[in-house]
């Protein structure tokens, strides 16, 4: 008989009623319920084409086989020369490359569902920060710690915040019981009164929002340290779809 994986590993098609923290990926998780194993590619781009998936150059999203990545010195340097940069494949072809059982690539599909503005604008900023110098720069891994970290703080009135996570490895850290990691926050003002028991929060309005904030270039201040925040100490709100 096979070997049950781990829990942190095993697919579990209603993980979202896990915590409320998943609460804004339920939308693109209902397509992959009836999914008794690890979905596959077709099911994540059934559900990109119901969902109407899009990069920010208007290109209907799809996820393909990440390749592998190339062993040794000499095929790292072919692989530099001759492959488009994750970044550049998402912009210029509209491809997501994804490793198949993988929560870490799953959780990153389903945020292109519950944030797709925002996450076509990461990429459309992460593609003119390459343009504008020919190494890596700073401001391109302030974007990467969002996208793989990003914690939405919801400014409200008389200061009360609470919280939405963005980033896929922060959703991937609660698979695997890992609590204790820190998240980069970016606070964005909100009309509603955030309270400790939650809020209804319209998860369009706030997409549409940070994609502006992160278009315009507020993600990125080179004079400070990004703020952060512990998983375990985040309040969260409750949605409406």
């Amino acid at each position: 008989m096979a070997d049950v994986l781990p829990t942190s590993t095993a697919w579990d098609p209603e993980f979202f009623k896990r915590s409320e923290m998943f609460a804004p990926l339920a939308r693109g998780a209902q397509y992959f319920r009836h999914c008794d194993s690890w979905p596959e590619l077709a099911d994540y781009n059934s559900m990109s084409r119901g969902l109407n998936l899009r990069n920010a150059a208007g290109l209907a999203l799809v996820f393909v086989a990440a390749r592998p990545k190339p062993r040794g010195s000499r095929r790292r340097q072919v692989a530099q020369l001759t492959q488009l940069s994750y970044e550049a494949q998402i912009y210029q072809k509209g491809e997501v490359p994804t490793r198949l059982g993988s929560w870490h690539d799953f959780f990153n599909a389903l945020v292109w569902c519950a944030y797709p503005l925002t996450k076509a604008a990461l990429n459309q900023r992460q593609i003119d920060a390459a343009a504008s110098s020919k190494t890596r720069v700073r401001e391109q891994d302030r974007l990467a710690m969002f996208d793989e970290g990003g914690i939405i703080q919801l400014q409200g009135e008389a200061a009360n915040s609470a919280d939405l996570v963005f980033g896929h490895a922060l959703f991937e850290a609660y698979m695997h019981d890992q609590m204790s990691v820190y998240g980069m926050t970016y606070t964005v003002l909100h009309n509603e009164s955030p309270s400790s028991s939650g809020f209804p929060t319209k998860l369009s309005i706030i997409d549409a929002e940070l994609a502006r904030h992160v278009l315009s270039g507020s993600l990125w201040d080179p004079t400070q340290r990004p703020p952060r925040a512990l998983l375990s100490d985040l309040k969260f709100v409750r949605i409406i779809a």
